[in-house]
């Protein structure tokens, strides 16, 4: 844990240096309360989609694909919020169903980088996990160009 944190406030202090407005792309890691896993992000002026691969703890996968619609509000922070759907596979796991998110962005000025904190409940139609799961808070760091 010691050596991802140093890494981490290396990477901060390296890219803080370089120079970035507003971004097209952004991709990095999102630690959720229920999944952890990698984010990628495309932007297209009010909206953005998003993609999550997400890594369970009984060594399932899952994909995520959003719909966010974006409201700045100032200062580098910007509100989202949407819906998409998501699929689970594993060794005996297999769910799919819908997402809703909604969330926080805040892009360092003069720096590609940002910080996400969202909360995305879902309902899944099959799998073990059926029914409704409202507790998936999440923190992200990201690259943006």
């Amino acid at each position: 844990m010691k050596k991802i944190l140093i890494t981490l406030v290396a990477l901060f202090g390296a890219v803080t240096l370089a120079s970035a407005t507003d971004y097209n792309w952004a991709a990095g890691v999102k630690f959720g309360s229920a999944a952890s896993g990698i984010s990628v992000k495309k932007n297209m002026g009010g909206a953005a989609l998003e993609g999550i691969a997400s890594f369970y703890y009984n060594n399932a996968l899952g994909v995520t694909g959003l719909y966010e619609i974006k409201s700045d509000l100032g200062s580098g922070f910007e509100l989202y919020y949407g819906a998409g759907a998501h699929v689970v596979l594993g060794d005996e796991v297999f769910g799919a169903g819908v997402d809703g998110v909604v969330g926080v962005e805040y892009q360092i000025p003069g720096a590609p980088i940002s910080f996400t904190f969202d909360y995305k409940p879902r309902i899944s139609f099959s799998g073990a996990g059926t029914g409704f799961d409202p507790v998936d808070f999440g923190l992200g760091i990201r690259y943006c160009w």
